[in-house]
């Protein structure tokens, strides 16, 4: 039998340089079967890149933070997470399409800004995704990206 605590090692680069996470099947610019897909990194963990710099947005606010018992209101909470979701943890997407046009958009963060804007709940379930840390568990030889 395996050691089943091995499973709760993470893939230290995966954290870092970000891990492929299908989303939803789709269809690809020349209309074949395709997923949209999210290259994301782990909100933590050995990614300390983002872990800096959330602590740096957050410094104007130690204030408000004080007063509220260490954390801030939902909405300047959220406008931080998701600044720093596009710019830190969102490293690439495939065959994702503008919601109104369904034109293809090519990655980028500010790209991002405006689909988050438009579709915060996918945001919400992608900030998820790099919270829990479950996909950067070590798969053994096979754990390349």
């Amino acid at each position: 039998m395996s050691n089943p605590l091995k499973r709760m090692k993470k893939d230290e680069n995966a954290e870092k340089d970000g891990l492929w996470i299908d989303y939803m099947p789709t269809v690809d610019k020349d209309g074949n079967k395709a997923m949209i897909r999210f290259k994301l990194r782990r909100a933590g963990g050995s990614n300390i890149e983002f872990l800096a710099e959330m602590e740096l947005r957050q410094k104007p606010y130690k204030l408000q933070m004080k007063a509220n018992g260490g954390t801030l209101d939902n909405e300047t909470m959220l406008g931080l997470s998701k600044d720093v979701f596009c710019e830190f943890l969102l490293v690439d997407w495939d065959n994702v399409q503008n919601p109104e046009t369904d034109e293809y958009i090519p990655y980028s963060a500010e790209e991002a800004h405006i689909l988050f804007d438009y579709l915060p709940d996918v945001f919400q379930e992608l900030m998820l995704e790099c919270q829990s840390g479950d996909s950067f568990a070590m798969r053994g030889a096979d754990s390349k990206n």
